[in-house]
Parts: structure tokens; sequence; C-alpha cells
């Protein structure tokens, strides 16, 4: 498969986003990676993603940055 097929998603758990003038870090948590067809891409399949890396119990916040924004 092509690497263009795909999207690099990165999540984060349990850690928070600091600012330091800036430049942003993630700090005091993990980071997982997936890579999703680029014809699959959809919430369903994003929080599919998720739940192969964390066992979401209860209430989660999604967010979604690209590159370089946010």
């Amino acid at each position: 498969m092509d690497v263009l097929d795909t999207l690099p998603v990165r999540f984060h758990f349990g850690g928070d986003f600091v600012c330091h003038g800036k430049k942003k870090s993630y700090v005091g948590g993990r980071e997982a990676m997936s890579y999703i067809d680029r014809d699959k891409v959809s919430l369903p399949e994003i929080v599919g993603h998720l739940l192969d890396h964390w066992n979401v119990r209860g209430f989660a916040t999604l967010v979604v940055s690209r590159k370089g924004i946010g």
C-alpha cells in the first residue's frame, strides 16, 4: 500500500498539552499511532482505531487538529 493511501492519526491519552512560547508539547500521558485508509476515513473509523489503543469507559473528548495547526 502506498503511504499516500493512508492518513496518519496520533492519539494522546491522559496527559496535557503545554505551550512554551510558540512550541507545544504533550506531557504526562501516552501517545499511539494509527494509519487509516483514506477511502475509509470517517468518525466511526477513527473511533474504532482509538478503541484499538485505549479502552474508553464513559466520556472521552475527541479533538481533531491538523499538523502545525492548533
